[in-house]
């Protein structure tokens, strides 16, 4: 069951990640490697939503201060299958990589490229700051920014490691 619009619902938390919906957005918010388990839960939830009829969109947010080994190939699979089944009915989501560095700036680049590979460049964006990603995808939602920032702040003042 889907929460109503704008209400916070977390599904999974620890030291190092969140997945919570905050209807029409799913938010996952990682300091680490995902494990396969967690990325099949947004795929879950993301088919749920598009099941309900929610043309919603996941900000994924990645906040590893070592990008070094990149993406576990079984979790990128995981999301490789959720963009194809949906990339006709779900929203604008975003990729936020907070990490800094040369080896941030490549992860952004693969998954620009990735992203351009399903064509889904016009509702999928790379971003290298909070804020602005924050604000395109409250413009597209129609979401108030802050109050989507003021979420985020919630759901992730218990991580570990967070750029911010």
């Amino acid at each position: 069951m889907q929460p109503v619009r704008g209400q916070l619902v977390i599904d999974s938390a620890d030291a190092g990640h969140v997945i919570a919906r905050y209807n029409p957005l799913l938010i996952a918010v990682f300091t680490r490697s995902p494990h396969e388990a967690e990325a099949r839960e947004i795929q879950r939830r993301a088919a749920e939503a598009v099941a309900a009829g929610v043309r919603g969109g996941v900000l994924y947010v990645v906040g590893r201060r070592n990008m070094s080994g990149g993406m576990d190939p079984r979790v990128r699979a995981v999301f490789e299958e959720m963009i194809r089944s949906h990339q006709d009915r779900a929203g604008s989501s975003a990729v936020v990589i907070l990490t800094t560095g040369f080896a941030a700036s490549i992860a952004r680049l693969a998954v620009a490229g990735f992203i351009r590979l399903f064509r889904r460049a016009s509702i999928l964006r790379v971003f290298g700051s909070l804020d602005e990603a924050c604000r395109w995808l409250a413009d597209v939602h129609d979401l108030d920014r802050d109050d989507l920032l003021a979420i985020y702040g919630q759901i992730t003042a218990t991580l570990d490691d967070l750029p911010r």
